[in-house]
């Protein structure tokens, strides 16, 4: 080294010194720049791989939490489900009573209809056959009690072919008379 250093003067070698120090200077700086930019990135690369660590934890407890409400949520639906079949089948049941009991109602109704009617009618020949005992008797009537007798006759006889499983043959003679006695005295206006 010191044969080296001869062949150049001190000026010459603290200008060489210098430009040295000033390389090695410029390498540390670049060295420096470079440690920051790669710094950076790495730090920015760190950030992004924290977050995404983080992001991944949330999108798990996210998934987990997802998971638990969709169990509990389908459990709800389940039991919403059953309840709701609950629901139908005793609505069914209500259902299916009800109508019973309406057509039992319905039944008893009409019963109790078959027999008013019944004894309307039984009222009617009532009336017709007291009517034709008076005639018998030689009762002396108007022509407005005949016009009614005939009317509930009309009205018995009307009765008896709607209702054919009424039995009827009880008035058939007094009906007869009736009208042959109306017939006769409407020839001789022979009305009271």
């Amino acid at each position: 080294m010191e044969e080296l250093l001869s062949n150049y003067s001190a000026t010459e070698i603290a200008f060489f010194c210098v430009l040295l120090a000033a390389a090695i200077k410029g390498v540390v700086s670049f060295c420096d720049w470079a440690y920051g930019r790669i710094r950076k990135v790495t730090d920015a690369d760190y950030k992004t791989k924290e977050e995404r660590k983080q992001l991944e934890k949330k999108t798990e407890d996210a998934e987990i939490f997802m998971t638990t409400e969709r169990k509990r949520l389908d459990g709800k639906i389940a039991d919403l489900q059953n309840a709701d079949k609950q629901i139908r089948e005793e609505m069914e049941r209500t259902d299916s009573q009800i109508l019973s009991e309406l057509a039992a109602i319905r039944e008893a109704l009409n019963e109790r209809t078959k027999i008013d009617d019944e004894r309307h009618a039984d009222t009617m020949r009532e009336y017709i056959l007291r009517f034709n005992m008076e005639l018998v008797r030689d009762i002396k009537h108007t022509r407005e009690d005949f016009i009614e007798a005939l009317t509930k006759i009309d009205e018995y006889e009307r009765f008896c072919r709607t209702h054919v499983d009424y039995r009827n043959n009880r008035a058939v003679a007094a009906i007869e008379n009736t009208k042959r006695v109306y017939a006769e005295r409407l020839e001789k206006n022979d009305f009271a």
